[in-house]
């Protein structure tokens, strides 16, 4: 098995393509690994509240009745959430408690499960590309590509079934015999191997019930274009289905009841409305689409167009898709780009005038590319959860926190139970006159959260007494764009909150702190 692999992926004709694939591969999980740890947070709310609030309520932590729509009718598999929780269980009997490490383990499992995606899509770029400069461009599209680490890093349904579905498909390709005249297409396939692609396809759909789409496109691509044998699509088919049964009773544990979460999805799910909207008109939608036709056109009988067509065709024409619906595709988004560019290159190669004028935006471009990618692999996600690390981290149990507005802790409506310390409560004030009234009436202190760095107008009175104790970003952000006298958009403002947590004292209590400091001394 393993010969036939190695010798698919072109090791064997090619002496220095190993050493291109193991060294970029290290770069590759490095650059993972690191993501794992920084990106922490979400990019979207479905990745925290369809997953760790699942989690967070078979730990006991929260009610059922914080459990967003996807619980309530039954449309939420409980794969990913079950096998998360196993994963929490182990840390808490180590004594790993932090919610945010458990968040950051997650991560690392998921990046861990892209690369191996990556790995595999590398190892058959050897069959995909003939041509080694564009076999080349394709690894370093795979691993360069600056949303590639940060997306794997997600502890999403997209991000895990997307990874697996990869992985079967390079299993696949890998360990199929060679067929003489279309290399790049599966030959006969081991009924051991067949079974294992099925099972792993099983578990990416019950990941994320979008993949039926990306299933759906190389079921037929085996049977029309790539003429598997019977054998090997039913024993497929069997691994899928063996999953869905086992997916069935995993979501019976989560649910209590018996149901069928996929026809669930189906019936009452908003991704899976039967066709009735229009082209996604957004900048990045009609980007995306266009690429997708290009490669389309270019390459009718690739596996990739037989996948990615359906899901996109379903993106497209439902009224409620979001640009996370093609997030399983990501894995193979360098290679799909590289497809895209190399028949449109090679046809400009003939006239060199036309070529050369390429070579500047090609350059930006990569910069560009690069600098995102280290920028995007060493931020937070979301941008406020360096502030709810730090609450955390602060003082966990017992104490109050006063707020003005919506809690910080919910977002839609939606409580953040996860990674809310266990003991902590909170205290919603109409008008800052009530915070001002508790300060006076009793000597204590008083916390409040503000969703920026400095208070508003309306709490002049307050500024004396409240200090902050510490921000979602270091001081001197703030005290830089102060003496520089820099005004930020109300726009950047509110999607980069300086989120913190005042320290408020009567001017009673202030002077009796001062006067027993000045005695101790």
């Amino acid at each position: 098995m393993l010969d036939r692999l190695f010798s698919r992926a072109g090791f064997k004709r090619d002496s220095a393509w190993p050493k291109l694939v193991f060294q970029w591969l290290s770069i590759s999980l490095i650059l993972h690994l690191i993501a794992a740890v920084k990106s922490a947070g979400f990019f979207h709310p479905n990745e925290h509240f369809q997953v760790l609030e699942f989690i967070n309520f078979k730990l006991g932590r929260s009610p059922s009745s914080d459990l967003p729509f996807e619980y309530q009718h039954f449309l939420q598999p409980w794969i990913l959430p079950f096998f998360l929780t196993g994963i929490t269980r182990f840390l808490s009997s180590i004594g790993i408690l932090n919610p945010f490490d458990w968040a950051m383990s997650y991560r690392v499992i998921g990046a861990a499960l892209g690369w191996l995606s990556l790995a595999g899509l590398t190892l058959v770029c050897a069959l995909w590309f003939q041509d080694k400069s564009w076999r080349r461009w394709s690894v370093l599209a795979l691993h360069l590509l600056w949303y590639i680490p940060v997306i794997h890093s997600r502890h999403s349904s997209e991000n895990f079934g997307g990874s697996l579905f990869f992985i079967a498909l390079s299993l696949l390709i890998l360990g199929s015999s060679t067929r003489p005249k279309h290399p790049e297409q599966p030959g006969k396939c081991p009924p051991g191997l067949s079974l294992g692609v099925g099972l792993i396809l099983g578990l990416a759909f019950e990941c994320h019930f979008n993949l039926a789409w990306m299933i759906l496109g190389l079921i037929l691509w085996l049977a029309i274009v790539a003429r598997s044998q019977f054998k090997t699509i039913l024993l497929i088919s069997t691994g899928i289905t063996t999953w869905v049964g086992i997916g069935t009773c995993v979501d019976f544990l989560g649910y209590g009841i018996w149901t069928f979460t996929p026809w669930n999805f189906l019936s009452q799910g908003s991704a899976w409305h039967w066709p009735t909207g229009a082209i996604d008109p957004s900048p990045s939608g009609i980007l995306i689409l266009l690429g997708f036709l290009a490669m389309w056109v270019q390459h009718p009988l690739h596996i990739l167009t037989w996948i990615s067509l359906p899901l996109c065709l379903a993106f497209e024409l439902t009224p409620s898709s979001e640009l996370r619906f093609l997030l399983p595709l990501a894995s193979a988004g360098g290679v799909l780009g590289v497809l895209c560019i190399a028949p449109v290159f090679n046809k400009l190669q003939r006239f060199p005038r036309y070529t050369k004028w390429l070579k500047l935006p090609a350059k930006i471009l990569i910069v560009y590319n690069l600098t995102q990618l280290i920028l995007v692999s060493t931020f937070p996600a979301w941008i406020p959860i360096r502030f709810l690390s730090r609450l955390y981290l602060f003082k966990p149990y017992g104490f109050q926190v006063n707020y003005k507005g919506t809690n910080f802790f919910e977002i839609q409506n939606k409580p953040l139970n996860f990674y809310r310390p266990l003991d902590i409560s909170f205290h919603s004030i109409l008008d800052y006159s009530e915070l001002i009234q508790k300060l006076t009436d009793h000597e204590t202190t008083q916390w409040l959260f503000n969703p920026q760095y400095s208070l508003p107008e309306e709490a002049s009175q307050l500024k004396p007494w409240c200090h902050p104790e510490f921000s979602t970003f270091s001081p001197w952000i703030e005290q830089l764009l102060e003496k520089t006298s820099i005004t930020l958009s109300h726009q950047f403002k509110n999607k980069y909150s300086n989120w913190t947590l005042y320290r408020c004292q009567s001017p009673n209590l202030l002077k009796n702190q001062i006067e027993v400091q000045m005695d101790e001394d």
